[in-house]
């Protein structure tokens, strides 16, 4: 019973497969091939087609066409530049050349002669701008008080911010740590550095009149190893520039109390040198401490003053300057030496500061115009 239910149940549906397709057949044969169905099959596959190609052809070229280049600046550091020495543009994040400075200065000629190529600029355009740890990817205002240099203010964060399209520091006279007096210090340490020969320029307005002395404004530089304000990275660091293994990279320039110069020709015939000695020497043995690119190579943090505001007379002055360590007998640098030039003596003179017991000056006073004071015209002045 099975076998001949399993045999009638095979039989008709074969009938009925037989009979679909039949009538199949007939129906085909009395209509058109273009039905809505075959259209949207065929319309779906080749849409399917267009949208493979689209992703797998079209998209790259797509994009190559349609991406902004990427400018070979010549930057080092943050982001880092590749064989070709292009920097990254990173979506939402500052580029290393503002915008708004003028095509004007992305080259020059230096003094030297040789071409210069612009890699960073700040014009601080966008006001409000605050400079709190995290709020800036390239500065940082520090919250401090500088002890080395002896100041008598607090730097706060809450004194630095960007205002009328320029950077603004406040120094006021207020209770703060233990001192009478607050201003501003910003810092692009470990956020942006720069190496080998280049050309630093900033537009100032100073502070008070030509006959006020005290307020002490600078903008300067300093070797990446050391970190103005924090003694334990500068030690043995600043202000040394050595690449020797000899008596100048030891404790006051002197080894078992020779030689004799170094004990008799610093300020008043005195010691030349009070510094701890170079802490990364080129005298630095192999597995000890110290940052490369050999033990063999000495290192340090040398400090280059492109202003430090100044008066005399009722004058105001500039001193630029480069500190340096070791030094030489009572600090006399070979001015004479052509790695040394004033180019506009009509402007620059030789400082006769030459350092002392803490650091080697090589150093020039350049006049400044009354006009350049907040409460003259407070007009800006330019020096690189």
């Amino acid at each position: 019973m099975i076998r001949k239910q399993t045999t009638i149940f095979t039989t008709q549906t074969q009938s009925a497969i037989a009979k679909y397709g039949l009538q199949t057949i007939v129906n085909d044969r009395g209509g058109s091939v273009f039905t809505a169905r075959g259209v949207i099959n065929v319309g779906c596959l080749f849409l399917l087609f267009i949208c493979l190609l689209t992703l797998f052809a079209g998209y790259p070229i797509i994009t190559h066409f349609t991406e902004p280049s990427q400018s070979t600046n010549g930057a080092y550091n943050l982001g880092g530049i590749n064989a070709s020495g292009q920097v990254p543009a990173i979506i939402g994040f500052p580029p290393l050349i503002d915008p708004d400075t003028p095509q004007n200065v992305y080259s020059r000629v230096g003094f030297d002669n040789e071409q210069y190529n612009l890699v960073f600029s700040d014009e601080f355009n966008k006001d409000g701008r605050t400079f709190y740890p995290g709020d800036d990817p390239y500065w940082q205002a520090v919250n401090f008080h500088y002890w080395p240099t002896g100041d008598l203010e607090w730097y706060d964060p809450q004194a630095v911010t960007t205002e009328g399209g320029h950077l603004k520091i406040t120094m006021s006279q207020q209770p703060t740590h233990d001192l009478q007096f607050q201003s501003g210090m910003i810092q692009s340490w470990n956020q942006l550095c720069f190496q080998y020969s280049y050309y630093m320029e900033v537009s100032v307005s100073l502070p008070g009149t030509p006959r006020v002395g005290g307020f002490w404004p600078g903008v300067w530089t300093m070797g990446n190893l050391g970190r103005p304000g924090y003694g334990a990275t500068t030690d043995g660091v600043w202000p040394y520039t050595y690449d020797s293994c000899d008596v100048g990279t030891t404790p006051n320039q002197t080894l078992n109390g020779l030689p004799t110069a170094a004990l008799t020709t610093g300020t008043d015939d005195g010691s030349l040198s009070y510094l701890p000695g170079q802490k990364l020497s080129a005298c630095t043995c192999k597995g000890e401490d110290h940052p490369g690119p050999s033990v063999s190579k000495g290192r340090g943090a040398p400090e280059i003053d492109v202003i430090e505001a100044q008066t005399s007379r009722g004058v105001g002055q500039m001193s630029q300057s480069v500190q340096v360590a070791p030094f030489d007998d009572f600090y006399q640098f070979a001015n004479s030496s052509s790695d040394v030039e004033v180019y506009n003596s009509d402007v620059t003179i030789w400082n006769t500061y030459l350092g002392g017991v803490f650091q080697q000056a090589v150093s020039g006073l350049s006049s400044v115009p009354n006009s350049v004071y907040q409460l003259t015209s407070g007009e800006f002045n330019v020096y690189g």
